[in-house]
């Protein structure tokens, strides 16, 4: 197992809801408390994607997963 190379910062919220790593271990899911989710690149440490939902803060329920082929949030 590789020590930790990156600080993942990014989110106005706290992560609340949850992480995870795609199955081949290049990126990252967070969910925030608000209304972010943000796919993160593990080589660079910094955002592949960020995604806000509509409807202002407190939008993020539950847990977040990715699809078996690792394409979708």
């Amino acid at each position: 197992v590789k020590a930790p190379t990156h600080t993942l910062r990014g989110h106005a919220a706290p992560v609340f809801y949850g992480m995870l790593l795609s199955k081949d271990g290049t990126r990252a899911v967070s969910a925030d408390q608000g209304d972010t989710v943000i796919v993160w690149n593990l080589e660079t440490g910094r955002p592949a994607h960020t995604l806000r939902l509509f409807g202002g803060a407190g939008n993020v329920r539950g847990a977040i997963d990715l699809s078996p082929d690792g394409t979708r949030v």
